[in-house]
């Protein structure tokens, strides 16, 4: 069973769902090249975190 990092639990599902839908009512905004460039970034070192949590998870099973 794969543990998720306790920052992932502390979060209440029902507030996440709020959060979400909060984002997607949100209206568009135009942002430069540089912008996109910054947040793809962060998402990818964000996503790349959550692997290295699991696969440490994983090994302590």
């Amino acid at each position: 069973m794969t543990k998720l990092p306790e920052s992932a639990k502390s979060q209440n599902p029902s507030s996440l769902t709020r959060r979400i839908e909060e984002l997607r009512a949100k209206p568009a905004t135009d942002i430069s090249h540089g912008e996109a460039l910054l947040l793809q970034g962060n998402a990818i070192s964000s996503l790349r975190e959550q692997r290295l949590a699991r696969s440490l998870a994983d090994f302590a099973d």
